[in-house]
């Protein structure tokens, strides 16, 4: 890799910066390294704030606490998403909160946020505990035999099958929800390549382009269906996509049409599959470290005190402080979103750094929450650091699994008690253990975190 020297922006003092060479910058070390490698390495051995050239064009990789407050909150409406990234992905999530934008964005987050509120989810419980219960009970097999999985793939097909319960309740069928867990990895794959590879004209054909639409065909049918029924006969039922078919936006008194309930539903689905599926394999892996003994130790002494043994409900969840803890702990050391992008509509000033119009800034998830100016010993895995009085002292942008500021993610505390709720009902049941000799890579799909192998486990019945 070049050395990298300090350049002056005008108005500010000096920035480390990754020039790269000619013409194209710092492109090839960021292939030729793989870009989860290259960006870290900058991150850990250059600071919070450092400059690269893509090409022709300025970025910034930004792991400050400070300045991602101003880039998210403070001054957000100077930083928008780049289209040519999320249009990639709007033919999977159609025109859902997470790829619309203005007025229409604004109405509907203001019809949805309601019902994904910390009160309203905890409505949830039973029926997402009921779906995790029904799911890992018949992996007793698995642990009998000690059978090697794939501990991802397994969390994924949980969190579909969770997610699905709590979005249409019991009105998937067998049939349906089978199909759903086939092809929503499959719709996922093609999410992470669409979203590189958003700058491609939509009529262009990517890989795998007859099997996405016939999946996303499923998805159409399957959710059309449920809408239609649930506007018929099933006014009442304690689902999600009950609720907001009937979610009223104060200020203009309107509705959302099939279609859009259909965008918002499939946009739940990929917001909350395998970033959560993610989190918890990799919750799992932490646990199996032998450095970590203390952590299990203490997360078995909390499920004992308060459940043992039984299934959790909704009074339980205030009481399993150190079970959420681990979740978040967890996502800290591994963030389900390792990166944003996003792009300086004018110029601006992050500290006393200078930000010209136009330029790149690439919010770096991953290494915010891997800065020693930031996190006492980040590599530690220490769920106390979530405890209420290191929180409190903490910035509210130093942990930021599910972004910040108006677009931060609206299933934040829906992913927070469903990751509590997993963690709780698994580990009383099962203990993963990873095949030796595997040592965890990670890669950036998409701008998600995910191991560049597969990760081989097995299941032990407590």
């Amino acid at each position: 890799m070049p050395a990298l020297d300090t350049e002056s922006l005008q108005g500010s003092r000096q920035v480390p910066t990754h020039n790269g060479v000619p013409f194209v910058g710092s492109v090839p070390a960021l292939f030729a390294e793989r870009p989860f490698d290259f960006l870290s390495r900058l991150a850990r051995d250059e600071g919070d704030f450092v400059k690269l050239k893509l090409g022709p064009k300025v970025a910034f990789l930004v792991s400050n606490p400070d300045y991602l407050q101003r880039i998210l909150r403070d001054n957000h409406h100077n930083y928008r998403k780049p289209q040519f990234l999320y249009q990639g992905v709007a033919s999977i999530m159609g025109n859902g909160l997470a790829v619309s934008s203005g007025d229409f964005w604004l109405r509907q987050r203001r019809m949805i946020q309601p019902y994904l509120h910390r009160k309203y989810v905890t409505g949830l419980t039973d029926l997402l505990t009921q779906a995790i219960d029904d799911y890992i009970k018949d992996w007793g097999a698995e642990a009998e035999h000690s059978t090697p999985i794939d501990i991802f793939r397994y969390m994924k097909r949980l969190t579909i099958n969770v997610i699905a319960r709590a979005i249409f309740g019991t009105g998937l069928s067998a049939a349906d929800l089978e199909r759903v867990e086939h092809d929503f990895p499959l719709i996922m794959d093609q999410a992470g390549m669409r979203t590189l590879l958003g700058f491609l004209p939509n009529w262009l054909p990517l890989p795998g382009e007859a099997e996405f639409q016939s999946a996303m065909g499923n998805l159409h049918r399957i959710v059309m269906t449920i809408i239609e029924e649930r506007r018929t006969h099933h006014a009442d039922a304690d689902d999600l996509i009950t609720m907001l078919l009937h979610a009223v936006d104060e200020e203009t008194n309107t509705q959302m049409t099939d279609t859009q309930l259909y965008d918002e539903v499939r946009s739940l689905f990929v917001a909350g599959f395998e970033t959560t599926a993610n989190a918890m394999a990799y919750l799992w892996y932490l646990l199996d470290q032998p450095e970590n003994q203390p952590v299990a130790d203490a997360l078995q002494a909390e499920l004992a005190a308060v459940l043992g043994g039984r299934l959790p409900t909704a009074q339980d969840l205030r009481a399993l402080t150190y079970t959420r803890n681990v979740f978040q702990e967890a996502m800290r050391i591994y963030p389900p979103i390792g990166w944003l992008p996003r792009i300086a509509n004018e110029a601006d000033h992050l500290g006393d750094h200078a930000i010209p119009k136009g330029a790149i800034m690439l919010l770096y998830m991953y290494g915010l929450h891997h800065n020693p100016a930031v996190w006492d010993q980040p590599a530690v895995f220490n769920p106390q650091r979530f405890a209420a009085e290191h929180s409190d002292k903490r910035s509210p942008f130093a942990y930021l699994p599910f972004s910040a500021g108006p677009r931060q993610c609206v299933g934040n505390e829906f992913a927070l008690i469903e990751g509590t709720l997993i963690t709780a009902i698994m580990f009383q049941r099962y203990r993963v253990r990873f095949l030796p000799d595997q040592a965890l890579r990670l890669k950036f799909t998409g701008f998600n975190v995910m191991p560049a192998q597969v990760m081989q486990a097995t299941l032990q019945t407590v």
